[in-house]
């Protein structure tokens, strides 16, 4: 029996990025929501501890729901993460991460071992929103820099572009990140 949890996830099945009224800007505003994402990669789910329904409770609940109308009759610009954050997390540093998550974890990289990484929230989080352990062995570096390249980083380049393109046409843009807040406050907040 291994000590550590192994797998690769076939991005080619993911669609990780939602894009709304991206061609013709009409306001110097986009909607940013990051935490709304319902799709889990299959491997994924495969090889974590907790169901589905553990794992969305770390989501932004109802966040696109509510801001649907909004970006639909008025043509509001917005791009949402379709990938549930526990299996990464856009709204965090690069490297925000808890270096004990991973069995190879490069000694010369320091990360941002922050507070929230600290508490298992980081970029890849290793609790769910109940405290409840993820992983229940340590996982790969090397796939959740596969995480990174095929999501994270896509995420946040087409919101640079987004920026660039709305300050182009307007002279300034509006970068509303939009969340929602659990009915019990998180410890670490």
């Amino acid at each position: 029996m291994s000590n550590y949890i192994d797998f690769t996830v076939d991005y080619s099945k993911l669609n990780p990025i939602e894009e709304f009224n991206t061609t013709e800007l009409k306001y110097p505003l986009i909607l940013s929501i990051p935490h709304a994402g319902t799709v889990f990669p299959e491997e994924f789910l495969k090889a974590v501890t907790p169901t589905v329904t553990e794992l969305r409770k770390n989501e932004d609940l109802f966040v696109k729901d509510l801001l649907m109308p909004a970006i639909k009759d008025h043509g509001i610009t917005a791009l949402c993460l379709n990938i549930n954050r526990s299996f990464i997390d856009v709204n965090r540093a690069k490297l925000e991460l808890d270096p004990s998550m991973f069995y190879d974890y490069p000694k010369d990289d320091i990360g941002l071992n922050r507070q929230r990484a600290r508490y298992g929230l980081g970029i890849v989080h290793k609790l769910t929103a109940d405290s409840r352990p993820i992983y229940a062995k340590p996982i790969s570096y090397q796939e959740v820099e596969q995480r990174i390249k095929k999501v994270y980083d896509p995420y946040h380049n087409r919101l640079k572009q987004l920026i660039e393109a709305v300050t182009a046409k307007f002279g300034f843009c509006l970068v509303l990140d939009c969340h929602s807040m659990p009915s019990k406050i998180c410890s670490i907040i």
